[in-house]
């Protein structure tokens, strides 16, 4: 058995003393060279906690505070679209230190993203969100600073921008179906959907926590 790891069911948890403080968790993974990795991850945040420096975050611990912090802020519709994009940044950039992520790992995740079918609007709304995590990474003195800003002004000169708004024309009995002013038709359904999102965000950064 390696030191310091052990298993429970299928996944491997750590045990380490440092400075006669015994700290214990689950490293969320059943391949060993991983848990591996993340323990000597846990060692040096803790080396750098006792002397007085910054301990290095990931993107996982970033995405879970900012959803918990921020998404209370948003409205259930940019709320659904955050979800969306944390979701496929988490795809590309879970387990990363924030500090790693740079211009070549931002470059790598825009075109996995094209590649996968998706328009340079949605991947722009994805970098949106990921630059407003580290926005608040700054606030939180976890980051020096957010380089997501400088990569989309680059990026912007060479053509991702925002795709122009779009108009939607309804059909007569679309219109018909809309509610008149005053009218409260569809407010428990609103509430319903508005719910599910606020659940279905709690469900990604839930399996966030297994990365």
């Amino acid at each position: 058995m390696p030191r310091n790891l052990r298993k429970r069911g299928e996944v491997w948890w750590f045990r380490i003393t440092k400075n006669g403080t015994a700290h214990e968790g689950s490293l969320q993974t059943a391949n060993l060279g991983l848990a591996k990795e993340r323990l000597e991850r846990i060692r040096q945040e803790l080396t750098a906690t006792r002397f007085g420096e910054r301990p290095r975050r990931t993107f996982d611990e970033a995405a879970l505070r900012f959803a918990k912090e921020h998404f209370t802020t948003l409205k259930p519709k940019s709320r659904k679209r955050y979800v969306v994009s944390l979701k496929a940044l988490a795809d590309h950039l879970h387990g990363r230190f924030l500090d790693e992520i740079g211009s070549a790992i931002l470059g790598d995740f825009e075109r996995a993203r094209l590649a996968s079918g998706v328009t340079s609007t949605t991947v722009r709304r994805d970098l949106a969100c990921l630059s407003s995590l580290f926005s608040r990474a700054e606030e939180w003195e976890w980051i020096a600073a957010n380089p997501v800003k400088p990569y989309k002004r680059n990026r912007a000169k060479a053509g991702l921008k925002e795709g122009a708004a779009r108009t939607r024309y309804l059909s007569q009995p679309g219109r018909s179906g809309l509610p008149s002013g005053g009218s409260t038709w569809g407010t428990g359904r609103h509430r319903l959907c508005d719910r599910y999102r606020i659940a279905q965000g709690r469900a990604v950064f839930a399996s966030a926590e297994r990365y």
